[in-house]
């Protein structure tokens, strides 16, 4: 294997995400069919907000989440991947990086969903365990590139395909290894 890449747990099992819905199929299948490609494993991430609330949740914003009692369920599951990271780095395996899922607001790398005008927006910003979990990171030396998968049927970013755009992010830090 050529190392691990972690995703949000809604890559791989849509049913936990609100609604029982892929998040982006064509992207998650891109994802896929990119790490077998280049012998890399996927490590699911735990999905806070189905361990937090249930499948039956109903969907929530940025501002519905970053509250006291979520912050905390998001810092202790960051806390309990970074023991698994840890683990991951004594038996000398490479974790390259983090996929999470734009628009979310728990998981979102570079757009999460806020309130605006009474009405959801996407805008520039993380998730709550995106923030969480980088903050978990950064405190225990890791530095590792973040990338967002395109939110529902949004393949193309920036005009690079995703995959390239994930190539890319890899390719300036591959090492995985504590700063």
């Amino acid at each position: 294997m050529n190392g691990i890449l972690l995703v949000s747990h809604c890559i791989l099992n849509p049913y936990t995400a609100v609604g029982g819905s892929v998040p982006n199929r064509e992207a998650m299948q891109a994802l896929v069919r990119w790490s077998l490609e280049r012998d890399v494993a996927l490590l699911q991430m735990p999905c806070p907000e189905f361990t937090h609330a249930g499948a039956s949740r109903k969907p929530r914003t940025l501002e519905g989440y970053d509250v006291p009692q979520f912050r905390a369920h998001c810092a202790e599951l960051a806390t309990r991947l970074a023991e698994t990271l840890g683990e991951h780095r004594a038996a000398g395996h490479t974790i390259l990086g983090i996929v999470g899922v734009d628009g979310s607001p728990s998981c979102g790398v570079e757009l999460t969903t806020r309130e605006c005008d009474g009405s959801e927006a996407k805008v520039a910003g993380e998730g709550v365990f995106t923030r969480q979990l980088r903050e978990e990171l950064r405190g225990q030396g890791w530095e590792l590139p973040y990338v967002g998968l395109p939110h529902r049927r949004q393949t193309e970013r920036q005009g690079n395909s995703w995959t390239e755009e994930l190539d890319r992010l890899l390719g300036e830090k591959s090492q995985g290894s504590a700063a």
